[in-house]
């Protein structure tokens, strides 16, 4: 039998390095890699908004598929008839890519409550979370819409 042990012991924050004047070829390659996973992001959310409208629109789990149908109704039956004990078996479920509905609506509050949401707070909260989702993937993909070492490897993409 194995035995886990948990350590409690605080570390040190240590302050990141200044980065380079110039990136080298290996932080290109990271930025290319960068700026794919927010392209692929910016697709899944502009898939999801044109599918379902409604409550829905928008959302997806983190492989980009419109939420279950057992997810949806999980949801829809919590706001029919909200308790704290469905609460607690539904907040785990993701809304948007990795965005679970907790941490949807602790955004949504701004401070925060641990008490279940209301079936208002948590409509807020799901389009809250899908409008912050989207607004991220085409903030970094315009970022990255200039970079001269993305080009580069979209025209290698191209090419092979």
């Amino acid at each position: 039998m194995n035995v886990i042990v948990l350590s409690h012991r605080r570390t040190e924050a240590k302050p990141h390095p200044s980065p380079p004047d110039s990136y080298t070829p290996a932080i290109s390659v990271q930025m290319c890699e960068r700026a794919q996973y927010w392209r692929v992001c910016l697709e899944r959310f502009e898939q999801a908004l044109v599918g379902d409208p409604g409550l829905f629109s928008g959302c997806h789990d983190f492989t980009g598929h419109p939420l279950s149908q057992t997810s949806r109704e999980a949801i829809l039956d919590y706001l029919n008839a909200p308790a704290p004990a469905a609460w607690l078996k539904l907040r785990h479920t993701l809304v948007c890519g990795t965005t679970t509905l907790w941490l949807a609506y602790m955004q949504s509050r701004q401070g925060g409550c641990n008490d279940a949401p209301t079936p208002e707070q948590l409509r807020l909260a799901i389009r809250m979370a899908v409008e912050a989702g989207h607004r991220m993937a085409l903030e970094q993909v315009a970022e990255h819409a200039d970079c001269e070492s993305c080009d580069s490897e979209k025209e290698r993409n191209r090419v092979a």
